[in-house]
């Protein structure tokens, strides 16, 4: 039978074995010296460690002065989105193992995409060697890349010596369905506004200052409209024509055309 494995358990042995190695160790030391330099740094009254910090007396140490009300929104209004991607990306984040990060780097645009996708691959593996589905198979990075989905996976088992060719044979056909069904789930992102979901006419890849992503035209100018205010700010001779593809560009000169 093939031995599902313990990825957390896998992890500590890892883990615990590189602590242990001449290497860990040598850089269990240094970390030490880092944070004794870094403490040092941020407790001496007469030199700031950065521009723009303040001594705070109570606390004997120097401290980040407190951010105005406007930045205190942006901030607040990152979190609720943080919150809001946490609860629908809980279960399959709770998924991934450790060692590889276990964030979902996309918009919420593609959810329907990720979690049908989730399902599907359960369903597929479900009675595999009479292990559930969630046993056989584990997301470790589902992103967004040059406008794409990305999903990639590993198995949850290892198949041995004595494990009969019927068995490899069934793991084989398996996994040829499931790489089937990613690949249409990353079709389907190409033609899937990544911000808000809509997969109707004008849904594209575009790019915005050679940053590439899949989005609807109302999110296009609202990405568009972002990116050049920030680089308004770093050079007020910027123009928004820079930032544009070809796409936009052949509409802009459209629409300028008396």
């Amino acid at each position: 039978m093939p031995k599902f494995i313990d990825f957390e358990k896998e992890y500590e042995a890892r883990q615990e074995a590189w602590r242990n190695s001449p290497a860990g160790k040598k850089y269990a030391e240094a970390d030490v010296k880092r944070r004794e330099t870094v403490n040092v740094m941020w407790t001496d009254p007469k030199k700031p460690p950065f521009k723009g910090v303040v001594w705070n007396r109570r606390k004997k140490r120097w401290v980040w002065p407190e951010i105005s009300p406007a930045a205190r929104r942006k901030i607040n209004e990152r979190r609720r989105e943080d919150r809001s991607r946490r609860r629908v990306w809980t279960d399959i984040e709770s998924r991934i193992p450790p060692g590889w990060g276990a964030v979902v780097s996309c918009g919420l645009g593609w959810k329907d995409i990720i979690l049908g996708l989730t399902r599907d691959l359960d369903r597929l593996w479900d009675g595999f060697a009479g292990h559930p589905g969630r046993d056989c198979w584990v997301p470790v990075q589902v992103k967004e890349k040059f406008g794409d989905l990305r999903f990639y996976t590993n198995p949850g088992f290892r198949l041995g010596p004595g494990d009969s060719k019927k068995l490899r044979g069934e793991a084989d056909w398996r996994s040829h369905l499931q790489s089937l069904l990613i690949n249409e789930a990353e079709g389907k992102s190409l033609h899937t506004c990544e911000q808000c979901g809509i997969d109707t006419a004008g849904v594209d890849r575009r790019s915005v200052g050679g940053w590439i992503g899949t989005v609807c035209p109302e999110h296009y100018q609202e990405w568009l409209t972002g990116r050049f205010r920030e680089e308004k700010k770093r050079n007020p001779k910027a123009r928004i024509e820079s930032l544009m593809d070809e796409t936009g560009l052949e509409a802009l000169k459209k629409a300028r055309k008396p």
